[in-house]
């Protein structure tokens, strides 16, 4: 596949992921597998529907009119880094007169936050409200859900932001963070210069109009998900090297509760991230005709430290509303 060709088959692939991303998420009335409401199964089947036809049909007509376009020998060297960071703050500069939305599941975590930096409530994610049983009166409540969201506009909220401009600088410093961290996984795998560029071109707007909404907590996964993807193909070479250093051990260890920590901001997001947590020990079984006892170790320790943030949270959540993770991940789309 060459350069114009993948330009080409962009509109198909955005179908495609977004048919993918949409078969992730479980409905809460479910009606067909199990899974999907009849409209999210709809959607999905359009989308992959829609995807097809683009790929089969639409694509090569778009690839074709692409090669009488020419390029300019000096923008083959272009950094895809520079290009990224260049197109992401022009992007983002051109649309910094449009608010930020906020999903009505974060509006509470980030009125908490608020709360406590003004010395109304007792810790982020507990919320104060007047209590019913005697308005004149408030009562501290414990959002039933991980407390990651109520950190998100935190560090800037401490250096005297508003709380829209610490959601706006979270916001885009995550977006920069899944950006580059997608490069640099396209990187790892050796892609070829003009695909990066392009790569950079996509990403830039990806992640401006993703600066643009804070509708869950989801938006943290989604920027350390390809540096956790790209230090799990980092740690299976490791693994596979003869002489394994107690440092790579180590830094295994606290990847798999880096991993496991995500559980504090999406419960739903474990179900993305331990994918990558499975990626060294899949490529371990695969290279290795034995597996090595000091595999098993590692794979239970990292069970552990993986785990181990979740129950955590679902003691918590247990001790302070009753509530534990089960019942609350049972509840969501």
């Amino acid at each position: 596949m060459n350069l114009r060709n993948l330009i080409g088959g962009l509109p198909g692939y955005w179908c495609l992921f977004e048919a993918f991303e949409l078969s992730l998420l479980r409905s809460k009335s479910p009606t067909w597998f199990g899974l999907y409401s009849t409209p999210k199964a709809f959607a999905i089947l359009l989308l992959l529907t829609g995807s097809f036809l683009t790929l089969r049909f639409i694509s090569p007509i778009i690839s074709s009119k692409l090669d009488d376009i020419p390029v300019k020998e000096r923008l083959k060297n272009l950094s895809p880094l520079k290009i990224f960071f260049f197109l992401h703050i022009i992007f983002r500069i051109s649309l910094i007169n449009i608010p930020c939305s906020v999903g009505e599941d974060m509006t509470q975590q980030m009125l908490s936050s608020k709360q406590w930096l003004d010395g109304i409530s007792i810790a982020p994610n507990v919320l104060s409200s007047p209590d019913s049983t005697n308005i004149s009166a408030n009562k501290s409540d414990w959002i039933v859900r991980p407390p990651g969201g109520a950190w998100i506009p935190l560090p800037w909220l401490l250096l005297g932001f508003s709380l829209g401009n610490s959601i706006h600088i979270s916001l885009f410093v995550l977006s920069i963070a899944f950006g580059t961290g997608w490069l640099k996984l396209a990187s790892t795998l050796s892609l070829p210069i003009p695909w990066l560029q392009v790569l950079a071109f996509l990403l830039a707007v990806a992640a401006c109009l993703g600066s643009l909404s804070l509708s869950t907590a989801s938006v943290f996964t989604t920027a350390t998900f390809p540096w956790l993807l790209t230090l799990s193909l980092y740690f299976s070479d490791q693994w596979n090297l003869p002489k394994q250093k107690l440092k790579i051990h180590l830094l295994s260890l606290l990847f798999f509760l880096a991993i496991g920590v995500h559980a504090f901001f999406k419960l739903s997001s474990l179900l993305t991230v331990s994918s990558i947590a499975l990626i060294p020990f899949l490529i371990q079984v695969v290279k290795c005709k034995k597996i090595k006892l000091s595999t098993c170790y590692m794979a239970i320790a990292g069970l552990i430290l993986f785990l181990l943030p979740y129950f955590l949270l679902s003691s918590l959540n247990e001790q302070l509303t009753g509530i534990s993770s089960d019942e609350l991940y049972s509840q969501q789309d």
